[in-house]
């Protein structure tokens, strides 16, 4: 084939790639034919380039504009060059395009919103609203405006307020876009839902998603995504479901980043069987312009959240690139948290040596330098390694003190949020040495900073309280974690709607709560206050939230400190155990499934338990790493052909919970082993009271009726409780041969 003929099907080939919404394979393309010296007109590559900026694929943008400054078709040159540079925030770029267009009289509307939008993606809002009134200036004598802002202009300002979170702003410019006779549009109403989506504003959510029905205004793909990604950061892949299925059923169609946002829900919650099904059913999709980077980043995440081993994920991450990927910096945020959680601390910074090396490819707003340095600080935290702790709160003061106009990385997600992402590993690292002034200061920092407590925050310091045995604090914070509970996760508002019926309404089945009332439930037994915890739990169940095996244990251990002996055998008997026995069981997969419900199957019952996964506990994922790693084997190697990306991570997520998740704890096991030879001695466990009283001595009748109580008590846990009996004679043979083995490993030092 000549070289004609080659450019010639080039030509067709990348055009018809764009037609179909194949950016990638469309950008291959032209990658192939630069690369062949193959000629192929201007025209097409700058329109190529609108539509991967479109989509956000920057990197790919970038790489195709580039060389494209001498094009004959200057006027649209310059217009690309500024969409560009302002959908990726960079405004001395978009400063000069707009400059060269002014110059040459080539004045649109539309360009003075896409210089505007540069900053707003910048975040300095106060040159939106700057621009904004040089491009419209009133009249000093009577106000009038020389010249009438458009739907554009406004919903540009509109969305700078949002990227910042800053919803007095929003506001104001809103009611002025209503004064000034705009309607809000489609678009407009999606910066708002993920302005609301951002800050768990369920209520509000579900009042614009009426206002837009009353307004004959049906939401689309782009909105549900909004609401799907809400639910994401509740942890509730059931309601996000439902409203997946919900926008299925009004004749919605889902892209990519739609079907992706449901993956990530399931990855938020540790939903493991829901993110291998909505892979595969991407992959099953034959449409290869699904499978992108931010779909394989979402799997990497969830191998990440589950506590994979980090060969398991430095191997797919490699794979991935030989697949022809390009990782980005979330995907080296990934690997880079994988190492760290494995203790790994230079491979972590040579990842990010690596990281830096490409970064210059990447779109200079979407950098990821400020998170990925917190990670490996927080890992080197983790490890006791003390001279860290300065270096890192030196880092966050000296980020935090960046210029509002430079902070690339307060864009990468809403204000509150970035900032507790930036503080909370420092308060962990505070908290893990029992320093509650410390916890307290960075968080009245994040606060003065603009954050807002959050679940998270707030049970960072109830863990800090309960090291210190403050339960006066406690007190305090509990019922902040349980109103945002409340809040965050009510959903029934999403599903309203003259075509809805009541009943599809999700039930409430969170796990928002498992972690901090897993503290607060430690505390207060440790307090003698055991007698608040029935109310305390019931009321949570009663409000629909799910209990995991932590829960379950530190339940356990508090019936024992209330000396509820027969009850605390009882939870590992009649719950433990059984879920254990129950996720021994290996799931089916269908690879190929025909579409990416996981719910349909197994409708969720509220007397399901939650999700028990790492996920972002820290402490935990680093102890499934642990495990997965001494345990996995080659059970989760894949083969070098292989294109199956999710298998280890269906093999792991069967055989995870039966290693680390729901089983007895260590603690428990050992404590209720001391309460059998408590009560085979002839004793009574005596319960924790609030004044630590030791009991009195009683008379010899007295001991002897305590004893044909104790003996009682283990007659009935004897009859009662067999397999927790079972599990508890494992525990003490193993502890019994460990003691052996380390007097051995002393006797052998001491000889030489």
């Amino acid at each position: 084939m000549d070289n004609h003929a080659r450019q010639h099907m080039g030509e067709v080939l990348a055009e018809a790639y764009r037609a179909e919404d194949y950016l990638v394979n469309a950008h291959a393309v032209v990658i192939e034919m630069r690369t062949q010296r193959l000629p192929l007109g201007s025209w097409p590559q700058l329109e190529l380039v609108r539509y991967l900026a479109k989509a956000d694929l920057f990197a790919l943008a970038n790489e195709i504009f580039a060389p494209l400054h001498s094009t004959r078709h200057v006027r649209k040159y310059y217009m690309i060059g500024l969409y560009l540079s302002a959908r990726q925030g960079h405004v001395v770029n978009a400063e000069e395009f707009y400059k060269l267009l002014m110059d040459n009289d080539w004045f649109m509307p539309v360009i003075q919103c896409w210089v505007m939008h540069a900053y707003a993606v910048a975040g300095r809002v106060e040159t939106v609203v700057e621009l904004f009134h040089q491009f419209f200036p009133k009249d000093s004598a009577n106000g009038a405006v020389d010249a009438r802002p458009t739907i554009l202009h406004y919903t540009t300002i509109i969305f700078a307020y949002a990227e910042r979170s800053d919803y007095d702003g929003l506001n104001h410019w809103l009611q002025a876009m209503l004064d000034a006779g705009h309607s809000p549009d489609g678009h407009v109403y999606n910066i708002i839902l993920k302005s609301f989506s951002s800050r768990g504003e369920v209520d509000s959510v579900s009042a614009i998603l009426d206002q837009m029905r009353s307004a004959r205004i049906m939401p689309t793909h782009v909105h549900y995504t909004s609401v799907i990604t809400l639910l994401a950061q509740r942890k509730d892949p059931i309601a996000a479901e439902a409203i997946y299925k919900r926008a299925v059923h009004e004749g919605v169609i889902p892209d990519r980043r739609m079907i992706t946002t449901l993956m990530n829900a399931h990855v938020e919650s540790g939903s493991w069987a829901g993110v291998v099904r909505v892979f595969d059913y991407l992959k099953e999709s034959n449409n290869i312009r699904l499978l992108t980077i931010e779909v394989y980043n979402t799997l990497l995440k969830a191998y990440v959240h589950i506590g994979s081993p980090f060969q398991v994920v430095a191997a797919l991450f490699r794979k991935l690139q030989r697949a022809g990927l390009r990782p980005d910096g979330h995907t080296y945020a990934l690997v880079i948290q994988s190492a760290c959680d494995a203790g790994l601390m230079n491979v972590a910074e040579d990842l990010f040596a690596e990281m830096e090396a490409k970064a210059q490819e990447w779109e200079p707003f979407h950098r990821l330098d400020a998170f990925v340095l917190t990670i490996i600080m927080a890992g080197h935290l983790r490890l006791g390694h003390k001279a860290y702790a300065k270096a890192s709160e030196a880092f966050l003061k000296s980020i935090m003190d960046t210029d509002q106009n430079h902070r690339g990385w307060m864009t990468t997600g809403s204000r509150p949020a970035v900032l507790e992402n930036l503080h909370s590993p420092l308060m962990l690292a505070h908290t893990n040495q029992s320093s509650p002034r410390d916890v307290e200061r960075i968080f009245e920092a994040m606060i003065e900073a603009g954050g807002e407590p959050s679940i998270q925050s707030l049970t960072i310091l109830s863990d800090v309280y309960r090291r210190t045995g403050n339960l006066k604090a406690i007190n305090r914070v509990w019922p902040q974690i349980w109103q945002l509970a409340v809040r965050l996760s009510r959903v029934d508002g999403l599903f309203g709607g003259d075509d809805t019926d009541a009943t599809d309404s999700p039930p409430r089945h969170s796990s928002l709560l498992c972690v901090p009332l897993s503290i607060y439930i430690d505390a207060l037994s440790a307090a003698g206050q055991a007698d608040a915890i029935p109310h305390i739990w019931n009321r949570a169940r009663s409000n629909g939230f799910g209990f995991d095996s932590h829960n379950w244990n530190h339940l356990a251990i508090a019936l024992v400190r209330a000396a509820e002996l027969e009850r605390a055998f009882e939870v590992l008997e009649r719950v433990v155990l059984p879920y254990q026995r129950q996720s021994e069981l290996s799931g089916a997969r269908n690879s190929s499934p025909e579409s990416p419900y996981t719910f349909d199957s197994k409708p969720p019952d509220l007397d399901d338990p939650a999700s028990d996964s790492p996920m972002g506990r820290k402490k935990r994922r680093v102890l499934a790493v642990k495990i997965t790693t001494s345990k996995s084997g080659s059970r989760l190697d894949m083969e070098e052909s292989s294109t199956d990306f999710a298998h280890p991570l269906h093999i792991l997520h069967n055989v995870m919970p039966s290693w680390s998740t729901w089983r007895p704890h260590t603690v428990t096991l050992k404590v209720l082993s001391q309460v059998l030879k408590h009560l085979q001695g002839g004793r009574l466990v005596q319960p924790v009271t609030a004044s630590n009283e030791p009991q009195l001595p009683g008379t010899a009748e007295d001991s002897e009726t305590r004893a044909k109580i104790a003996s009682d008590i283990l007659q009935r846990i004897y009859d009662n409780y067999p397999d927790t009996l079972r599990v508890i004679t494992l525990y003490d043979r193993q502890q019994s041969r460990q003691d052996a083995i380390n007097r051995l490993d002393d006797g052998w030092g001491t000889r030489w």
